[in-house]
């Protein structure tokens, strides 16, 4: 007896119904965890994005961000600790995953954080910075060419923050600190 080889045909079609079932399986678990990720941990009563409006950026953060080696990222984490201390972070980590709480369909749940979900959290937390920055008086003692220095290092941190090697270092250290 002799065995049939399958046409390239026969193996795509196998090939398309597995692709079509790991869908589905896709499907069912990332509504399941959606439906019901309690399991997680307690939802806080604010999202992170609540959370990043309440905080406050101060002249400490600005002067980490002038005076630091690694300024952007230093002043960005000392941003978060700082305020953590006021109100607890709505972040947390299971299996080894970190979770940030968002609201979807006017509930909170846990959601595994993505890259636009920290893309997001970098630039609003930038433009706390600049903001801050911006309103501040001024210090007549500081010259216009450090002033304007200062003013270069608050526009440049979003972008020397958010690229693939520091989000990843961030998503690390948020781990870390939960």
């Amino acid at each position: 007896m002799t065995e049939v080889e399958p046409t390239i045909q026969d193996l795509y079609s196998i090939i398309s119904r597995l692709e079509n079932k790991i869908d589905k399986l896709n499907d069912k678990f990332n509504h399941l965890s959606i439906k019901d990720n309690s399991f997680i941990a307690d939802l806080p009563e604010q999202t992170i994005y609540e959370w990043i409006e309440n905080a406050t950026v101060n002249d400490d953060h600005l002067n980490i961000l002038f005076c630091s080696q690694k300024g952007y990222l230093e002043g960005f984490k000392t941003f978060i600790l700082n305020n953590r201390d006021r109100e607890s972070l709505p972040i947390t980590v299971h299996k080894r995953r970190l979770y940030i709480c968002v609201a979807e369909d006017e509930q909170y749940i846990w959601k595994k954080i993505t890259d636009e979900h920290l893309q997001k959290i970098i630039q609003t937390i930038w433009q706390m910075f600049l903001q801050y920055y911006i309103q501040r008086p001024k210090d007549i003692a500081i010259i216009q060419d450090l002033h304007d220095v200062h003013m270069k290092k608050v526009m440049q941190m979003r972008q020397h923050i958010d690229v693939e090697t520091n989000r990843k270092y961030l998503i690390k250290w948020l781990c870390e600190i939960v």
